[in-house]
């Protein structure tokens, strides 16, 4: 199966339309005040959603059509995890 910009989408898990330009500082579904950014290698530089550490509720940061489309630059990404794990030991963060 192919995925596209909108099965990633929906893979996530977003459950509400609003888009919350700044952290939210507790999470609607629960009331935990530990929400944190989520960064996606390749869609963009920086927060694409915020996420719930006590429930994984994901919440957007973006529009839909916006999010979506920063999800469209990753489909083609290929990335190699081996030496991951380790990168920090021998090269510099960006």
């Amino acid at each position: 199966m192919k995925l596209d910009k909108h099965k990633v989408f929906e893979n996530i898990g977003f459950q509400g339309t609003k888009a919350h330009k700044h952290q939210p500082e507790e999470c609607a579904h629960c009331g935990s005040e530990y929400v944190k950014g989520i960064e996606v290698i390749g869609a963009r530089n920086g927060v694409l959603y915020w996420e719930c550490e006590s429930c994984l509720e994901p919440f957007l940061r973006f529009s839909e059509k916006e999010t979506k489309n920063y999800l469209a630059n990753t489909l083609e990404l290929h990335v190699k995890l081996e030496g991951l794990s380790t990168i920090w030991q021998t090269e510099l963060p960006n």
